[in-house]
């Protein structure tokens, strides 16, 4: 009986994944209306941290950078990370591909699972020759830092990003980075089982 039990309950599990998969798969990747332009005049329709930094911009008629997002939001569209543990979800504006926001996840067997964490994104004019602009909004007005890499202020500090200090080949690179390779860093890199060892120097007191 026990074993039969025990069965049972695992194809439970097996289902409830298969279910959430199902279901989340549909909503990972969509547009909403996050600004809208009323005679040369931008407005956000809810809060973002970028707001300044969009209407400062302007117009922005950059062809290379119009076709890079394009073509990330193809690879976003099929390829962010979705398991029961951790998932990625974002949503970009329906006329502009430069301004999304991001939703991650907590994984688990972390101190972040079962938590939502979400991101405010913004891709500088000069993109793909810049990273992309990103900011942590879940701080609980600014009181937390998550970790040594998430601070309260919302600052992500990440290699790829040149927020942090890396060797070269972890910087961001026009060529080969992508703003996919960003979120999959804060999920793996960020967001994990023992955040304390991300402070420089403390990796080496492990054990």
């Amino acid at each position: 009986d026990e074993s039969c039990d025990s069965h049972a309950a695992i194809r439970n599990d097996h289902s409830a994944e298969e279910k959430y998969l199902a279901l989340m798969k549909a909503l990972q990747f969509d547009t909403h209306e996050l600004v809208t332009e009323d005679e040369g005049v931008i407005k956000f329709t809810a809060p973002h941290h970028y707001e300044s930094s969009v209407k400062a911009a302007g117009e922005v008629n950059n062809a290379a950078r119009a076709r890079r997002l394009a073509q990330e939001a193809v690879t976003l569209s099929t390829s962010l990370p979705l398991s029961a543990s951790s998932s990625v979800f974002v949503r970009c504006d329906e006329e502009r591909l430069d301004v999304m926001k991001v939703l991650i996840t907590g994984p688990s067997d972390t101190p972040y699972a079962n938590g939502c964490f979400e991101f405010d994104v913004y891709f500088p004019q000069d993109y793909p020759n810049s990273p992309p602009l990103i900011n942590l909004e879940t701080t609980g007005n600014h009181t937390v830092r998550f970790n040594p890499n998430l601070y309260n202020d919302g600052k992500v500090c990440l290699s790829v990003l040149n927020t942090w200090h890396g060797r070269p080949e972890e910087k961001w690179n026009p060529q080969t980075s992508s703003f996919l390779q960003v979120l999959v860093s804060i999920q793996s890199l960020i967001l994990v089982s023992e955040p304390y060892f991300n402070e420089p120097g403390y990796e080496r007191s492990r054990g």
